[in-house]
């Protein structure tokens, strides 16, 4: 990562290839949005915000974040280090090349993470009005969550901004006695806390923090070089922000056609819970009946 940064006086500057240029002011909210696996993309971007406004800059905004952004949203409220979530990344991808990402391990890998982010017992208290996440109920309903009973109740609320049916799991997965689906495919840019004053930061032509991704770098996690890419990306496009924001509100739209095929796949991942449900009694009726005979 080739940026440097001094302090003149009170004021921060950056050196960005031999050029000096003013702090930039830290804005009213930073959102993350959904970016699955690709989220490393993100690793980059705290880094260089914390080079940009400091190791606490947390503490003078709010954070939001729905999908895979909610993972990071979380880690940075609370303070933890860009290194710190790196490792939480690096922990689940390894175990994602080794035992692969369908058939509900997708949910284990997050679920995990969960647990490492909400380890302090008092987590859900020390975010509250600080960060909020989102779920989508349905069919195109995007709700916004920003106070949590417990730990639990916050890990539930996660899963369930982070839920793509069939490819994150067949698990169901509801929050408040609704079912729900992904939050950032529901958001819309009067979603935004702040709306076009919030730092948009995804994968999103109305994001202020983006790069493009390939489906793969979505679905699969990154190795080697090309997850050295994602971050190093994501430190760029977070050093190179010039300030300037982009119109979000009345361009921003939930994402329907996505959202129109989740929730048949929710309804499938269903009928796949009963069928195992269905092969798991007959096959004790069946071992049941062996060993009687």
């Amino acid at each position: 990562m080739d940026g440097m940064s001094t302090q003149n006086g009170n004021e921060m500057i950056d050196k960005i290839d031999g050029k000096i240029v003013p702090r930039i002011p830290i804005p009213k909210s930073i959102y993350f949005g959904g970016a699955a696996w690709g989220s490393a993309f993100y690793i980059g971007v705290h880094q260089a915000m914390v080079e940009i406004w400091g190791p606490n800059f947390m503490d003078d905004v709010t954070i939001s974040g729905d999908s895979a952004g909610v993972l990071w949203a979380v880690g940075i409220a609370l303070k933890m280090t860009p290194l710190e979530l790196e490792n939480i990344y690096r922990s689940q991808s390894e175990r994602a090349h080794k035992f692969g990402i369908w058939f509900g391990k997708s949910l284990n890998y997050l679920s995990d993470s969960i647990k490492i982010l909400l380890s302090d017992p008092t987590a859900y208290k020390q975010l509250e009005g600080k960060f909020s996440t989102a779920t989508t109920e349905f069919p195109f309903r995007h709700r916004r969550h920003w106070a949590w009973d417990s730990n639990d109740d916050l890990s539930n609320c996660m899963l369930g901004s982070l839920h793509v049916p069939m490819y994150s799991s067949c698990s169901k997965i509801r929050f408040k006695g609704k079912s729900v689906v992904d939050g950032a495919y529901s958001m819309a840019g009067t979603d935004l806390p702040h709306g076009d004053e919030t730092l948009f930061v995804g994968i999103d032509p109305h994001a202020e923090i983006t790069r493009e991704l390939t489906l793969f770098q979505m679905i699969y996690p990154a190795a080697g070089r090309d997850f050295d890419d994602l971050v190093t990306s994501g430190y760029n496009a977070m050093k190179n922000w010039d300030g300037d924001m982009k119109r979000k509100v009345g361009l921003r739209h939930p994402n329907y056609s996505a959202l129109m095929l989740f929730w048949p796949l929710k309804v499938i991942s269903k009928l796949i819970r009963i069928i195992l449900w269905m092969l798991s009694a007959l096959s004790f009726i069946f071992f049941k009946s062996s060993i009687e005979s």
